[in-house]
């Protein structure tokens, strides 16, 4: 989901309205740790289950963000 569409959601739907831009600075750089300016649902899932949160979905093993994290983290020797 995109930046707009979840922070919609929390103020509007969740009815959270108090969050200062660093918290949205915060959350952002959680969710999207590699600045794709959407948020991946495993990255929200992982996210979410740190506070015990489920959706009783199960998480892809390899999801887009750890395939490019993958090909970002070659090594020169591997190079």
């Amino acid at each position: 989901m995109n930046y707009f569409d979840f922070f919609n959601f929390i103020e509007n739907t969740m009815g959270i309205n108090e969050l200062e831009a660093w918290e949205k600075d915060s959350l952002e750089c959680r969710l999207d740790k590699l600045n794709f300016a959407f948020i991946e649902f495993n990255e929200f899932n992982e996210f979410c289950d740190g506070y015990k949160i489920s959706f009783g979905v199960r998480i892809e093993d390899r999801d887009l963000e750890s395939i490019i994290e993958e090909k970002m983290n070659v090594s020169y020797k591997t190079y």
